[in-house]
């Protein structure tokens, strides 16, 4: 079934089965859009074309759009785990409020509470370590290989690895796995990445 629409109409928004009935109702030509982006078309003719410069344009935009969304996605997690850690600090803090109350009330179990409170705390100081990014860093591909480690001695098996392509090259290829191992994260693409893609890896605990 084909859908016509008619292409270049400002405000335009809907399709049609039938040509004819799209023409009468838009009051200009339609064209059919079937299986067509129409954001990097242009009229040949009676029909629609793809504009090359245009389609470049639009994919690198999307390409830009879809590394943005990543990053965000990236700093949602970030903030979520900022958020555990603060409403944990939050709970000991209230804890102390407790423990200032109760020492005026009742001197006596100050050693017992102040020692619940510590405990408390180094559990909170612990939680933070955890969340903590250990590593940040950006680097080139060195190519030769779908596969790459990218080696620091700090990185332990049990790590979390978040990897985003910064730059592309001339033969881009995406990132498919990347996993921490002892002493290295393991990265592997879609295809050789050659020695001229940028990535930024955080590895946290």
């Amino acid at each position: 079934m084909s859908n016509w629409f008619p292409f270049g109409k400002t405000g335009a928004n809907k399709t049609y089965t039938n040509k004819a009935v799209c023409e009468t109702d838009e009051g200009q030509t339609c064209y059919d859009i079937t299986d067509k982006d129409i954001r990097y078309q242009k009229i040949s003719g009676d029909v629609l074309v793809e504009d090359a410069a245009l389609k470049a344009k639009v994919l690198a935009t999307d390409a830009i759009l879809a590394k943005a969304n990543r990053e965000v996605d990236l700093l949602r997690k970030f903030q979520a785990m900022y958020d555990d850690v603060l409403n944990s600090v939050n709970r000991s803090l209230r804890g102390l409020d407790v423990l200032a109350a109760d020492i005026i009330a009742n001197k006596a179990s100050l050693i017992n509470r102040i020692e619940g409170v510590r405990q408390n705390l180094a559990y909170d100081i612990a939680l933070c370590l955890r969340h903590l990014t250990i590593i940040s860093k950006t680097e080139m591909t060195v190519g030769g290989s779908a596969t790459e480690d990218f080696e620091d001695d700090r990185i332990k098996e049990a790590h979390n690895v978040q990897v985003t392509m910064v730059e592309e090259g001339a033969a881009p290829v995406t990132i498919k796995t990347a996993k921490c191992a002892v002493g290295k994260i393991t990265i592997v693409f879609s295809g050789d990445p050659s020695n001229d893609h940028k990535i930024s890896y955080h590895v946290c605990k």
